[in-house]
């Protein structure tokens, strides 16, 4: 992405489209691991919205943003701009959930520290913990 002067927009010219897809990936894979710790992924901390049914995810997803940030970054580097998603791009970035995180002493992949995140939001909001298990980047 050398020379290329990027603008974050939702709807914005290559890469915005490879983080949306990023994003999107992230978001689904954490109200995933909500809904395993017995966590309801539509009743949110900062985010509220009776018409969103993911506000929670959208709290947990913030930190792990950085992730699907870096594998965009890694990806665009001497790319040409593509304008739609190929099979390919969007196998790249489901790759973003295997790359290999650190939580809470805890080495492996993304998807695993998802759960492990989740697990402890549910021990803080019962009273077990008072520490929430989060990535280190």
């Amino acid at each position: 992405m050398q020379g290329l002067e990027f603008r974050r927009k939702r709807d914005g010219v290559w890469p915005n489209a490879f983080l949306n897809y990023g994003y999107m990936v992230m978001r689904a894979a954490v109200a995933r691991a909500l809904c395993s710790a017995g966590l309801l992924p539509a009743v949110g901390i900062h985010h509220c919205n009776k018409y969103n049914a993911f506000c929670l995810a959208d709290d947990v997803v913030e930190p792990f943003r950085g992730f699907v940030e870096a594998k965009v970054r890694a990806m665009c580097r001497d790319r040409v701009p593509e304008e739609t998603l190929s099979q390919s791009v969007k196998a790249q970035l489901l790759e973003t959930l295997y790359e290999t995180v650190e939580i809470g002493g805890y080495s492996g992949p993304l998807m695993v520290g998802l759960h492990r995140t989740a697990a402890s939001l549910y021990r803080c909001f019962t009273g077990e913990s008072k520490h929430l298990e989060l990535p280190e980047l």
